[in-house]
Order: C-alpha cells, then sequence, then structure tokens
C-alpha cells in the first residue's frame, strides 16, 4: 500500500523536533543525553510504527477511498506522539536538570495544545478519517500516561497520582477480561461532563509540570480533580457491565451543586483575598464578583484556581480547612458550570462541546 503523499514532509517535522530537544538536551544535560536519545528515537519510531500500521484507516469510513495525503489534521496529530516521545525520554535521569526545568510543561502543553484543535482542523478541511480518531485516542492516552508518571517521579504531585495514568488501562482491561468471560458489556453513552474532566486533567498535569507552583499547592487542587476523574471511570465500568441500571446520577449531581458551589466560591474568595497588594485585591474582587453573577463561571472558577495558586506561593492561602473549602467549591463550579441562575454561562461550550470530530482522553476507550 502506498504512502500518503505528504509523508515526506511530515517526516520532516518529525526530524525538526526531535533535532531541537536532542540539542536543547546537549546543551542542558550532556551526560545524559544518550539515554535521553534512546528513550525518545525508541517512542519516536513506536509513533511512527503505529501510524504506518493503520495507514490503511486514512479514510472517513471503512468502505470509502482513501485519502492521498496524510492531511494536516493527522499530521499535526502525529507530531504530537513525537512531542510525548521526547517528554517520555525526560525519564531518563539525569535530566532533571534547571536548564530542562520548563522542558515537560513545554512538551505535554504543546501536545494538549494541538490536541485541541486537530479536530476542528479536520473538519474545516473536510478530511476526517478513521486513522485520525486512532491517533488521538491514541495519543491521549500515552500522554497522559506520562506525564502523570513524570510528575510522580520528579516529586510535583504525590504517589497516589499514578493513577491517572493506570486508569484508562485498566479500565479497558476490565472490560476486555469481562468480554472474554461471557459477560455482556454494553457501550457507555457520551457525556459532556466527560470531556470536561478530561480537558481540566490534562491542563492540570501541564500545569504540574511546570516549575512554578510548589508541590503541595498542587497535592491541594489536584485531589479535587482525581476524586471526580476516577470516580467518573468507576461509574462507567458499572454501566458497561450491567453493575448499575443508571448512567447519570454522577454527571447530574454537577449541575445540582453548581449554584451553591457558586456562591461559596465568591464568599470565601473575598473572605481570604489580601488587602495588599491592591491590583491582587482588585482582581480577586473581580473574580468574586463575576462567580456571585455567575457571568462565564467556569472560566472565573477556572481563573481564581489560578489565583490560589500564586496565592499559596505570596503566603495568603495555605493548607487550611477554608481554603480546602474554596478549591472544592471552585473545582465544583469549574466542572458543573453555574447552573440555570447565571447570568451569562457562554462558557459552557468551551468546556462541554467539542472544537472537532475527535474524542476526549477520558473517552478514549468508550
Amino acid at each position: 500500500m502506498r504512502m500518503p503523499r505528504d509523508w515526506p514532509w511530515w517526516g520532516m517535522g518529525v526530524l525538526g523536533i526531535f533535532g531541537g530537544m536532542a540539542v536543547w538536551v546537549a546543551w542542558a544535560a550532556p551526560r545524559a543525553w544518550f539515554m535521553w536519545a534512546f528513550i525518545a528515537a525508541l517512542g519516536t519510531v513506536y509513533a511512527l510504527g503505529y501510524a504506518v500500521r493503520y495507514r490503511d484507516e486514512n479514510r472517513p469510513t471503512p468502505g470509502a477511498a482513501l485519502y492521498p495525503r496524510l492531511g494536516w489534521a493527522n499530521g499535526l496529530t502525529l507530531l504530537r506522539g513525537v512531542l510525548l516521545a521526547s517528554l517520555a525520554g525526560l525519564l531518563a535521569p539525569g535530566t532533571d536538570v534547571p536548564g530542562l526545568a520548563w522542558a515537560p510543561a513545554l512538551l505535554y502543553g504543546l501536545n494538549a495544545a494541538i490536541d485541541g484543535v486537530d479536530g476542528l482542523i479536520a473538519r474545516w478541511q473536510g478530511q476526517t478519517s478513521l486513522l485520525g480518531k486512532r491517533l488521538d485516542m491514541h495519543f491521549d492516552a500515552w500522554g497522559v500516561f506520562l506525564a502523570a508518571v513524570l510528575a510522580v517521579v520528579r516529586g510535583r504531585l504525590p504517589w497516589i497520582f499514578l493513577s491517572v495514568a493506570l486508569a484508562r488501562y485498566i479500565y479497558v482491561a476490565l472490560l476486555r477480561a469481562a468480554a472474554r468471560l461471557g459477560a455482556r458489556v454494553r457501550a457507555v453513552p457520551d457525556d459532556p461532563l466527560r470531556r470536561a474532566l478530561a480537558g481540566l486533567m490534562m491542563g492540570f498535569l501541564a500545569v504540574a509540570l511546570a516549575p512554578v507552583f510548589p508541590s503541595r499547592a498542587l497535592a491541594w487542587v489536584g485531589w479535587f480533580l482525581l476524586v471526580p476523574f476516577l470516580l467518573g471511570f468507576g461509574r462507567d465500568a458499572a454501566y458497561a457491565l450491567h453493575l448499575s441500571p443508571r448512567f447519570g446520577p454522577l454527571t447530574e449531581l454537577w449541575p445540582v451543586l453548581a449554584p451553591a458551589a457558586r456562591l461559596v466560591a465568591a464568599g470565601l474568595l473575598m473572605m481570604r483575598l489580601p488587602r495588599e497588594p491592591w491590583l491582587v485585591y482588585g482582581l480577586g474582587i473581580g473574580l468574586a464578583t463575576a462567580l456571585l453573577l455567575g457571568v462565564v463561571p467556569r472560566l472565573m472558577g477556572l481563573a481564581s484556581l489560578f489565583l490560589v495558586g500564586f496565592g499559596w506561593m505570596a503566603g495568603w492561602f495555605g493548607p487550611t480547612l477554608l481554603t480546602a473549602a474554596l478549591v472544592a467549591a471552585l473545582t465544583v463550579v469549574v466542572l458543573g458550570g453555574g447552573g440555570a441562575s447565571a447570568l451569562w454561562p457562554a462558557d459552557d461550550p468551551l468546556f462541554l462541546q467539542r472544537l472537532g470530530s475527535r474524542s476526549a482522553v477520558w473517552s478514549m476507550a468508550r
């Protein structure tokens, strides 16, 4: 079977990413360069081999004709695999040096950014494909696994966050084992909350890999994402295996809690704000007011979580019950929105709808 016509051009992109990272690692950690290059090269070969193996799926439907080109969307998704291969190389001993401090966050953050637009590009160009969906799901899973493991290995997150790396694989293995044993496995319905949680977890991992916020603050905020993330997998598994007759309770819970959480978050944020510097106080009051009124509440909740992180670094917030209540309330707002009383929830589509015909990281196995 012939390769897509634009394959050489994307090959040049692969070499560019690998070569650029190789130069960076050689400059910042010369003693670790060989091991990084070995791991990253294996990962790159694997990503390319996976795409070549399934190139017959570069078509919109199983019976349709092959596209003559890989296309921008599939090509960018392929480059995600190379970025993740370079990220895997940073698991090598000796790469945790100041000169590479930002490398994990940049690699995974760029991967997540491409993940947000590749499906949209495919729709714009009229080249949605089975291959693109497969690559997208595969690299979503690989990326979350690598980012979570690297964050734990480098001490940015506690060991319990390895469950984020393993959750998808355990879920898939459980359903496959049940099917082989003769159990009836049913399809799990689409869930907008799944996309919101997936995107937030990917964003959180990118932030956790950046040398900005203290690890203790990351652990505090991370717990409030970790618990619903894992509960969601449990909910899906229970429904798929006919252990639960209903699918909706967890999904329906967030919108019910959201209005009260929005008010609690606004009140606690105003209580905890420092009066100096005035710029931070003004920013906090603006965020609290927007939360109170329900003006783009999800985005305001997300911005408030960042404010809590910076406030932790400055000593305004700490490991207290009020901080925990504030973070919990903000997390509910980000996941559940502002509720029916929100004045302008214009940010709901950003969190609940796909930009393109791609699957979110948590719907990879569905």
